[in-house]
């Protein structure tokens, strides 16, 4: 099987904002998964949150358009999953389901989109995300 990672928003984000305080950890990690993975993925859920956040920090609507439009027109080793109504309500009810809310729904999308691909490497710097009862078993997070 073809080795993919799926990679959060905060890690894109990490990428593209050098005052993020895990640009420079983000810049290594990314450099050496290009070595070990084939494929790149993310969803339309994760890439809005990348371009919200990214305006908000850089405030240039050219600039964040330009990193944005890499997933409309990606390489071959990016893809970004469209979140569809299949995945919307299965995001929905991992949403709903939180115990202890801590994840926004671009992050349950993330879960799902892991768990219904059958990918099990994720790219994230997020705690809460790495502590998701869905995935104890079996996943590896980057960091």
């Amino acid at each position: 099987m073809e080795k993919v990672v799926i990679v959060d928003a905060n890690a894109y984000i990490a990428l593209n904002w050098k005052k993020d305080p895990n640009h420079s950890k983000a810049t290594v990690i990314f450099n050496q998964l290009k070595k070990d993975y084939l494929l790149f993925t993310t969803n339309n859920y994760l890439v809005s949150e990348v371009a919200t956040v990214l305006l908000l920090r850089l405030k240039n609507p050219s600039k964040v358009s330009a990193i944005i439009n890499v997933f409309y027109n990606p390489p071959k080793n990016l893809k970004m999953t469209q979140i569809n109504k299949t995945f919307q309500l299965q995001s929905l009810n991992i949403f709903s389901s939180q115990e202890k809310p801590r994840l926004s729904l671009p992050d349950c999308t993330l879960i799902s989109q892991a768990l219904e691909q059958k990918i099990t490497t994720i790219f994230t710097f997020d705690q809460n995300l790495k502590k998701s009862p869905l995935l104890k078993k079996g996943f590896k997070f980057i960091p």
